[in-house]
Formats: structure tokens, C-alpha cells, sequence
């Protein structure tokens, strides 16, 4: 008798019962795998609390006694039983523990997000924490809010250092002025939005200096060894600032790899060129900025870009710019709904685009461009001198980089307008 073998039929029976059957219990598993996340994300809440607890209880962190005062403790410098803590997702960044004081009694909250945009966004007790209180998207976290009509705030360091806190409470109302006036974001922000020269990317979050040669924007400020340098833009009360002159040309990778955080560029701009900043003005950056580094094509829109660039992140200290900077920073009208790649026609052009900043070379962005020909390749973004996005040199090419930074939210302005003539003037005290 011979073996009889499936039959055609068979087959396309057991194929369908299978898909059936995945179709069922992949989202189960996604949902399980996403609440136990939930609940890892939840523990280690409870965990930063503890240690932070600990501290408080032993007077290592001083001055939390006030009962007028709302105190945020990064977590950055809690410790755990199993050392740094990070969320399920990713690093914290940032996320802290905020306690007050009733003159008896302690009280704890939580609010923080990690790099992937996890977390917290609202300050939450302790105990009221739970596996659907973490959402998704944070886009920044509020540490300017006094709880139960303690309208004084003290920000620690991310050190915990007793020397970065201030010897009476920093008294707020919108949250950011202190010892020194106002914060050079809020500043900033102010005489941007009072002169039309901020574009709103999200609603009261997160603004971009537009302008070009016809209407330049007030956005000058001077840097490491006055060197003139210009505020792309303003978010998490943090200004992030640009070299307005190049370094030089230089190779983006002569390996070919596209992603900023293995380039040659980064490795460079992080080492030799953020050791020979003012040691002064090295103390203003961020290093632990987080930078929107998530793959695109050059013919999207700034919006498009914009919401793929968010998608992937890098933390450090020294960047460049990216691509959908460059085009939302226009000032010409009609230009949203404009592909990256046609904007020399009328909106990134020298007159209208101040991140244009080379009307002889082209200049490196964060951006990775994706592209299939013959296969799955890509190549960074580049800005062209004439206004546009474009790909088409690979990573080994050479060309202009311009060193972008973030600013603490503690920089104020000392003085100045933000225009060439008058640019702004940093201070910043530890």
C-alpha cells in the first residue's frame, strides 16, 4: 500500500488555520508582553521612591523641610538595590520623584518619562500609580507645578548635589523664574512669540525661529568664547542653539553607515570639539539632550519628517541640525504641504530660510534617508546650497557641519535683544 501525501486542498486548509490561529494570538501576546512592561515600569517606580525615601529620611538631601515647597529629585541620582534604574523602555529622561513636606509627615509622587516617550506625564501619589497610568508619547514632563498650594519649587540636580540648590525655594507662578529673573527660554519664548518669529510645531510645547535674509529672526546669542551662534528652538523650557559658522567639511561616515549615533561626525563632535568648548559655557550644555534622529524620506513634508524623526532618539551632548529644523524654519507662506526636496522653489531659500546656512556647500543633518534601488540603502540627509533636502552623496562625502547643542533650563540671559547687533548673553551659576 503506498504512502499518500497531502493533498493541494490539505494544505491550503492547514495554511488558513494557521493565519487564523496567529491572527488570534499575536495581540494577545503584544498585550501581554505590553502589561508586563506596564507592571516592570511600575515596580521600578516604587523602587526610585524607596531609595529616594532612604535619602530624605537621612538627611543627605538637605533643605527638604519646607512646608510652602514642592521638591523634584531626579532619578538620575537615586540608586536602587539593582543600581541605575531604567524603565522597561529605556533610560529615564527625565523623570523625577517629587516630595512635600506637611511639617510632620512626608508625602511622594512620581512623574517622568523615558526616552522613548513612556512614562508619567502628570505628577501621580504614589500609591495611585498603576500599569494604566503609563502612557505612550510623552512629549515632555512639567517640573514647574506646586502641589496642594505649595507654589514654591526647588529642582535638584541630577547629582543631588546640595550646591546646586537654591538657599530659599525658587517662588513660581508659570514656573521658571528664580534667582536672576525669568529662564532664557522663557525669555526667549516671549520675545519670539511677541515679534511672530516662533513657529508653534506643538501646542505650547515645542516652537521653531523662522525667517531668512528678508525678515531675520531675533534668535542670535553668543557662545563659547563669543563665538555668534542662533536658537533653532524652544522646548522643556531648554533653548538648543547652533554654530551660525561652520567647523569645516568633514565625512559623515567613511564606513557608509547612516545613523548618527555610529558616525564619525558624532564621535568627534562629542570628543575633541565638546573638550575644547569654554569651560564656562560647556557647563550650560545638556549632555544628556535628546535628539529626534529617526529615519525619513528627503521628499516628505517638515510635518511627516517631523513625526518619523521622533520615532528614534539618541541622547548626548553635541548634534547637528535636522532636516525637518531646516524646513519648518522657513517664513515663506504655503510651504507645509511642500516635499523636503522641492523647497528651494520658494521656501528654502536664502531669503527665507536662516538654516540655509551655506550658499556654497552642502551641509550634514541628523536625518538618515531610507531609499530602495536595487535594495534597501540609505544615505544621511544633506541641505543644499540652494534650499532643499537631498541624498544624493553617500556618508563618505564631505561636507559642512554646523555643532548644535541644548542649554540646561537653569540658563538665563544676562543681556542683550537676540539680533545680530545685539545678541543674547548667557549666564548661568551652579
Amino acid at each position: 500500500m503506498k504512502n499518500k501525501g497531502f493533498t493541494l486542498i490539505e494544505l491550503l486548509a492547514v495554511i488558513i488555520i494557521l493565519g487564523i490561529l496567529m491572527l488570534i494570538a499575536i495581540p494577545s501576546v503584544t498585550n501581554y508582553i505590553n502589561n508586563s512592561k506596564k507592571e516592570t515600569f511600575v515596580d521600578t517606580v516604587k523602587e526610585l521612591v524607596k531609595g529616594a525615601t532612604i535619602k530624605v529620611n537621612s538627611g543627605e538631601l538637605e533643605n527638604i523641610n519646607n512646608p510652602d515647597t514642592t521638591y523634584y529629585i531626579p532619578c538620575s541620582c537615586v540608586s536602587t538595590e539593582n543600581g541605575e534604574a531604567k524603565s522597561p523602555y529605556g533610560k529615564f529622561n527625565p523623570a523625577y520623584i517629587v516630595v512635600t513636606y506637611d511639617g510632620d509627615n512626608y508625602n511622594y509622587y512620581f512623574t517622568g518619562k523615558d526616552i522613548v516617550g513612556m512614562g508619567v506625564p502628570t505628577i501621580t501619589r504614589l500609591d495611585l500609580i498603576e500599569k494604566e497610568t503609563i502612557v505612550s508619547n510623552i512629549e515632555s514632563i512639567d517640573t514647574t507645578v506646586g502641589l496642594d498650594g505649595k507654589d514654591k519649587v526647588v529642582v535638584y540636580n541630577n547629582d543631588c548635589s546640595a550646591a546646586g540648590i537654591p538657599t530659599t525655594a525658587l517662588s513660581h507662578t508659570s514656573g521658571d523664574d528664580g534667582p536672576g529673573g525669568p529662564s532664557a527660554a522663557k525669555k526667549v519664548k516671549s520675545n519670539g512669540l511677541a515679534a511672530n518669529q516662533l513657529r508653534e510645531i506643538e501646542t505650547g510645547l515645542y516652537y521653531i525661529f523662522i525667517g531668512g535674509t528678508i525678515n531675520p529672526p531675533n534668535n542670535y546669542v553668543r557662545f563659547n568664547n563669543n563665538e555668534m551662534w542662533r536658537i533653532i528652538s524652544i522646548s522643556n523650557n531648554q533653548l538648543k542653539i547652533i554654530r551660525d559658522s561652520s567647523i569645516g567639511r568633514y565625512t559623515y561616515n567613511s564606513s557608509g553607515a547612516v545613523e548618527y549615533e555610529n558616525s564619525e561626525i558624532k564621535t568627534s563632535l562629542n570628543g575633541w570639539y565638546l573638550n575644547g568648548i569654554n569651560a564656562d559655557d560647556k557647563k550650560m550644555i545638556d549632555l544628556n539632550g535628546v535628539w529626534n534622529v529617526g529615519w525619513s524620506f528627503v521628499q516628505d513634508t517638515p510635518s511627516v519628517m517631523y513625526e518619523k524623526a521622533k520615532l528614534l532618539t539618541w541622547t548626548g551632548a553635541v548634534g547637528i541640525k535636522a532636516s525637518y529644523e531646516f524646513l519648518y524654519a522657513t517664513d515663506a507662506e504655503n510651504c507645509d504641504s511642500v516635499p523636503g526636496n522641492s523647497y528651494s522653489s520658494g521656501c528654502g531659500t536664502r531669503d527665507h530660510d536662516w538654516l540655509n546656512q551655506n550658499t556654497t556647500y552642502d551641509s550634514w543633518t541628523l536625518t538618515p534617508h531610507y531609499y530602495e534601488y536595487p535594495g534597501p540603502r540609505g544615505v544621511p540627509h544633506n541641505i543644499s546650497p540652494s534650499g532643499y533636502t537631498s541624498w544624493g552623496s553617500g556618508a563618505y562625502s564631505s561636507m559642512q557641519i554646523y555643532p548644535s547643542v541644548y542649554l540646561k533650563p537653569e540658563v538665563k540671559i544676562a543681556s542683550g535683544t537676540g539680533t545680530y547687533g545685539d545678541p543674547y548673553i548667557l549666564s548661568y551659576s551652579e
